[in-house]
Order: C-alpha cells, then structure tokens, then sequence
C-alpha cells in the first residue's frame, strides 16, 4: 500500500502550530450546526440500521450482529425515512455495524446500490461501515464515483488475533484485500479523506493500537478507533475489556504521535480516539424494522416509523428532549466533569450500568 502523509504542511500547520484532527464525512460539521440541530430537535444525520445479517461473529459487536430481522423495511419504506430525514434537516445517512450492509439487499443488490443512490439523488452523502470482505476492485471503483466515505475494518495486523476478533478464521486476507481496493480506488486521495479504519480496542490487540493509528495517519485513513462497547454481544466477552487506566495511557500516547508527527492536537476522552461523540444532539436511529431510537447501541425505542412520521416521534418524546439537553441530566462525576470536549461521555457504557444518565465507567476521570 502506498504511505502518504495526511495532509501537505501548509494545510496542517496554522499560526498556533496544531489543528484538530480531520474527521470523517458525516462527523464533520461545525459547532454552530451541531448547536443549532440541538435547539431546533432537527437532524444533520440519519443513523439507519441495516439489516442484523453479518458474515463475521465479531466477539466485540454491541449490537448482536448475525441473522436478519423479520419484518424488516422494505425498500420504499427506507425511501420514505431518507425523505423524512432530508426534511428534517439531515446531510448524511450514516450507516454503522449493526450488520454487514453488503447483505442487506436495500444497501446492494446486484451490483447497485439502491440507498446510496436514493440518498445521492436526494443531495444527501452516506457514510457506512463495512467489514470489507465483499469489497472488490469492481466494487469500490463503482463507490468511488458516488457521494460516499467508507469506514472498513482492521483490528489487528497479525491474521491469527484479526481472525480471533472477526469470529471466523480464514478472514484476515479478505479483509485487507477489501481495504486495498479501497485505498487502489483513490477512497484516501481527497483531503478530506473519504476512507476511514474502524478498530475496536481488545486486550487481544492492545499492543498494536498505535501501529493501526500511525498506519491510518500517514496513509491519509480516519483512525475511528473505539474502546468495546457493553452491549449486544460484547457482553459476553469480559475477556476483550482493557482497563479504563490503560485505555488513558493508550489515548495519550496517540495524542503525542499526533501532535509530534502530524500536527493535530485533541483532548484524549473516550470512547473514540482524536474525536468525540456529539450524535445524541443532531442524529437520530432508525433500525431495520422501523424502530427509532436515539443511539444505535442502546435498545430504548421511542416510536416506530410505521406508526408515526419521525417529525412527530422527535418532537413528541420527552426522552428525546433531556437527551438533547443531556448535559442538564448527568449524574455523578459525568455531571460535575469539567472537560467540555468530552461532551457526555459514552451513554451505552452508562447504560450498561444501570443509569442511563449516570457516569460513564469508561472514562479514567470517573475512577
């Protein structure tokens, strides 16, 4: 693979020395709007849930990925929550692992691609994640001519711990070769960058976190790098869990390489590394049978988009609105934080204790 820096010095460097670091497409928007869709309860992104179908058994996956749904939308009932969602204000479909998208035949279907094309044709980008086992040359020379960013996956460089992690041996090429394809389809040439890399931090693969992030780095690849998340499967894997002050060390360590080498600066805050989660103010979850939620990982349903348009689901949910204004509703070392970047915290990790408002046991400020 070819190794680049991220971005010319010129671009890198203002007169302070350190910029924040780049984000993905559908992640980047301006404090301004993400303010603006809080107030307003109205969107920027739309979270859909594909279809629970996967390929992999990731031990790690919060969200219980494997088989397909029954009752799952159909394609003109997707149609209507993208338009729905335009109308509310939403910029990007934004598609995270609940399943593999490849297998959810409203994502791809004979070599098209159905909702990628609806969204574009509506002047909305997506954003989705994949495993990257189904990407093919062909394949990503068809994406990259859409309004597209990709986030595929590498947990680890060694086959025997990605295979571990992946829930199925004999993956680790096809996993790569996917990302290759990307990479030779020109995904990580623009600045910004529409490739980014998702890895989930194991004790399996600890050890290699900072070689994923200067890889990702020098590459010109968002490093989406999460700590696991305590939900779905993953909370039966107590084996993965790295300790909230090792996790500390980690996100430090990739602070300096990133302010010595790359000339981004960020204040370390999980779950995300160099990035945070703002979602809960401007995205709302729509999953594979219609059920809207607030965050993909959290199983609380606040309507059904078969019963009601999702403008009167959204302005009608009291939870909605103290999630909108969750910083009003924290409890605990959450609620007393002065670190502003980090905005809430993780709210799935919160919980998976018990409180959904509680403290995020995630967080080294909170032991």
């Amino acid at each position: 693979m070819n190794r680049k820096h991220s971005y010319p010095i010129h671009q890198r460097v203002d007169t302070l020395g350190l910029l924040p670091p780049p984000l993905i497409g559908g992640a980047d928007f301006s404090s301004s709007e993400i303010e603006l869709a809080r107030r307003t309860t109205s969107l920027l992104t739309l979270t859909y849930l594909v279809s629970g179908k996967c390929n992999l058994k990731c031990p790690y996956c919060y969200t219980d990925a494997g088989k397909a749904l029954s009752n799952e939308l159909t394609f003109s009932e997707c149609k209507s929550v993208i338009d729905q969602a335009k109308d509310l204000g939403a910029k990007t479909i934004w598609i995270p692992g609940s399943g593999e998208p490849f297998l959810d035949k409203n994502f791809y279907s004979n070599g098209e691609f159905p909702l990628i094309d609806y969204a574009n044709q509506k002047g909305l980008s997506v954003t989705f994640f994949t495993n990257g086992y189904f990407v093919t040359g062909a394949i990503a020379q068809t994406l990259i001519k859409k309004n597209v960013c990709v986030i595929t996956k590498i947990n680890s460089f060694k086959p025997q711990i990605q295979d571990f992690l992946a829930g199925r041996k004999g993956v680790f090429f096809k996993l790569r070769e996917g990302l290759r394809n990307l990479i030779e389809a020109g995904f990580n040439e623009n600045m910004p960058t529409r490739l980014g890399v998702n890895t989930v931090i194991t004790k399996q693969n600890y050890d290699e976190i900072l070689d994923i992030f200067r890889f990702c780095r020098t590459n010109n690849i968002i490093p989406y790098i999460s700590i696991t998340l305590h939900g779905g499967r993953a909370n039966q894997h107590n084996d993965l869990d790295v300790s909230a002050s090792k996790i500390k060390n980690l996100f430090h360590n990739a602070l300096e390489i990133d302010q010595k080498l790359y000339g981004y600066t960020w204040i370390p805050s999980p779950p995300i590394m160099a990035d945070q989660c703002r979602k809960l103010y401007y995205d709302i979850v729509v999953t594979s049978t219609g059920e809207v939620r607030f965050c993909p990982g959290i199983p609380i349903t606040i309507g059904s988009i078969r019963k009601e348009p999702l403008f009167d689901i959204m302005h009608k949910s009291e939870l909605l609105h103290r999630i909108r204004n969750i910083k009003q509703h924290l409890k605990g070392k959450c609620g007393r934080c002065s670190n502003d970047s980090c905005i809430y915290g993780c709210r799935l990790e919160a919980y998976s204790t018990g409180d959904l408002f509680g403290e995020d046991p995630s967080c080294w400020r909170t032991l």
